[in-house]
């Protein structure tokens, strides 16, 4: 088995959207083409079936009519969002987030 490659680790920690998980949700800011920018918008991580294993995203809401898919490498911010449900915000929506939550509760 062979090391996990240090440098792919220290990115995806810096740019976690780069190794999205499928069918997440991001509040993302970023750049299109040099004179089209995007801030604080929805993006929804597509599934890899849909994208031969590319990590890819399309808009959520207003924007959603675009039909443009944004790379990884076009955003310069973003953060995942968890759903929850209202009646126990600790409880997540999607069970694969639930761990996420756990260790914010342990943290604190």
């Amino acid at each position: 088995m062979t090391a996990p490659d240090p440098v792919a680790i220290a990115l995806a920690r810096q740019m976690p959207w780069t190794v999205a998980e499928p069918e997440s949700i991001w509040v993302a800011s970023g750049r299109i083409n040099p004179k089209s920018t995007f801030t604080d918008c929805l993006l929804y991580a597509l599934p890899l079936e849909v994208t031969e294993g590319a990590v890819l995203f399309v808009y959520i809401g207003a924007l959603s009519s675009s039909r443009e898919y944004i790379e990884p490498s076009m955003i310069s911010k973003a953060h995942e969002l968890i759903l929850t449900y209202a009646a126990d915000p600790l409880t997540a929506y999607l069970d694969r987030d639930q761990d996420a939550i756990n260790r914010a509760l342990e943290k604190q």
